[in-house]
């Protein structure tokens, strides 16, 4: 916070009003932050608003880093439905009306803007004692005709048992899922239960960006979860030999522009995950990396090659 008292004692009046205004916040926001625990997701991603995930027993908070304007939208694994109450948190505590998009996301129509900095939401589901967190440890990219394991993790992070839960998993079409529903039995507040699952990919499954979609069940609740897998081409570079040396051309453009090369420059800064698509039909004995300047030798801890 940056706060350094004076050598007398007294607080400079910058600093106080920082500290004046953090507490106001709170003393409107605080139930959002105060005793609350982690969200499977803690934010909000590929949305238009910059959100943050807080729960507390059955109650999600979504807190908005900025005002989001008309509407708030958040993600489609938001637990809403019927009889679904969201209200903001310093306003007059009136419920505000809702409904899912065409992508199933949460879109909420906002009230006036009521103060400063970050706005929380209050999402309450009747019935809903306690927000169930999610694991996943499983690949997230397999290839057609795969066979993978792996195990989900749920934990109850609310103060009251989940009675006789079970954790229902649907695959894509053609998949096949083991066990398709497991019984967890009561989940004590605070514990955690691991669910071991097998999944064959089909062999004919196309190149695609897919979900697995669990469903944790106890009494009338109802939390999803979507897990996220892709079907990805054959990696060509495994098990191939590789080789730093020099560029034996007349530098990095005249080595692009080879007769028979196929080159791709990308723009992002080395040093990160990079994903870069070639030219559809590119054909080739070996690939080069190379960063500009060509003075710098890449250091690359993998390299995967998708194609036929």
């Amino acid at each position: 916070m940056d706060v350094g008292p004076k050598a007398d004692g007294t607080i400079p009046e910058v600093q106080r009003e920082r500290l004046l205004d953090m507490g106001f916040w709170l003393k409107v926001n605080g139930e959002a932050m105060y005793g609350t625990t982690y969200r499977t997701r803690a934010e909000e991603k590929g949305g238009p608003d910059d959100v943050r995930y807080t729960v507390k027993d059955g109650v999600l908070y979504a807190t908005a880093l900025k005002w989001p304007g008309e509407q708030l939208t958040l993600g489609a694994d938001v637990p809403a439905g019927p009889g679904t109450r969201i209200t903001l948190l310093g306003s007059d505590g009136g419920p505000l009306p809702w409904q899912r998009d065409e992508q199933g996301r949460v879109v909420v129509i906002t009230p006036a803007e009521t103060g400063r900095y970050a706005y929380s939401f209050k999402i309450e589901q009747p019935g809903m004692s306690a927000l169930p967190r999610f694991g996943t440890y499983l690949t997230e990219h397999v290839q057609a005709g795969e066979t993978f394991t792996g195990k989900v993790t749920v934990t109850n992070p609310g103060s009251t048992t989940l009675r006789a839960a079970s954790l229902a998993l649907t695959v894509p079409e053609g998949w096949t899922v083991t066990p398709a529903t497991n019984r967890i039995g009561h989940l004590a507040a605070g514990a955690s239960a691991e669910v071991p699952v097998t999944v064959t990919v089909p062999a004919g499954a196309e190149p695609a960006a897919l979900a697995i979609q669990a469903t944790l069940k106890s009494g009338r609740l109802r939390v999803p979860y979507s897990i996220p897998v892709s079907v990805v081409l054959p990696n060509l570079a495994e098990g191939k030999p590789a080789t730093q040396q020099p560029i034996t051309a007349d530098g990095l453009e005249a080595a692009r522009t080879t007769p028979g090369v196929t080159a791709v420059h990308v723009q992002e800064q080395a040093g990160r995950p990079s994903t870069i698509k070639l030219p559809a039909g590119t054909t080739g004995r070996h690939v080069r990396i190379q960063l500009s300047p060509d003075t710098n030798p890449p250091a690359l801890a993998e390299v995967r090659v998708r194609g036929h």
